[in-house]
């Protein structure tokens, strides 16, 4: 979980892992979620394929690219930028 402020706004975003159902099937996936006072503001799911390989930061990558669709490209900006800073770096 990270927060942030943009336009004088408080934002919460955080990450979920489990399986999620998937047509008749259930998948690996991460959510995301964007909260403002509590309320989910905008979410975002990445699942996992039959021959993905599993790794944490893409999923977490897709996930907050989905929620971060509905924001204009100045705030979306600020949210990777805080992300990127955050985030712990990918293990090869």
């Amino acid at each position: 979980m990270f927060k942030l402020t943009v336009d004088k706004k408080e934002y919460k975003v955080r990450f979920y892992y489990g399986v999620f159902p998937n047509g008749d099937s259930l998948l690996n996936g991460i959510e995301c979620k964007i909260l403002s006072e509590n309320a989910v503001v905008s979410g975002g799911i990445s699942m996992q394929g039959p021959k993905d390989k599993f790794r944490k930061s893409t999923g977490r990558k897709i996930a907050l690219m989905r929620a971060l669709q509905i924001f204009p490209k100045e705030k979306r900006v600020v949210f990777w930028n805080e992300y990127f800073r955050l985030s712990p770096k990918d293990k090869r």
